[in-house]
């Protein structure tokens, strides 16, 4: 399972960077990400939750910005090592990582603060679920 979930996440993150390859992506298509042909495949969207649509509240990621801080959590339990978010990632505009931070299943809850200093119009999410894969999120500010 943990091998599956790995291939899965570099996939994610690898279609991340082929877009990021290509400079800036204009706002439109940023967000439409969110609705295109990886949407609900490679990773899962609100809008294309895939074979997850019953899932879609407690995987995807939830964002709030505070001035240049954006705080993410997902309404999602931690069962200990059984079922948990394994951690959420940031990328900005041109989907560069700006910072991830990993969470211990026994100790910790889904909820982490980012700086996004420098960032334009748009901040990308992603929350890794170790039974559910990734969950794509954006907001716009």
């Amino acid at each position: 399972m943990q091998r599956r979930l790995f291939i899965k996440a570099t996939a994610a993150l690898s279609s991340l960077v082929f877009f990021n390859s290509y400079g800036s992506i204009a706002k439109n298509e940023q967000t439409s990400i969110l609705r295109g042909p990886l949407s609900g495949n490679l990773f899962y969207t609100k809008y294309k939750p895939g074979i997850w649509k019953n899932k879609v509240a407690g995987h995807l990621p939830n964002m709030k910005i505070k001035k240049n801080i954006l705080e993410i959590s997902t309404g999602h339990e931690m069962r200990g090592f059984e079922h948990y978010i394994l951690k959420h990632s940031v990328f900005n505009e041109n989907f560069t990582l700006i910072s991830e931070k990993y969470f211990d299943p026994s100790k910790n809850v889904p909820f982490s603060v980012h700086d996004i200093s420098g960032s334009k119009n748009i901040v990308f999410a992603l929350s890794l679920c170790n039974k559910h894969g990734s969950w794509l999120n954006a907001i716009e500010f």
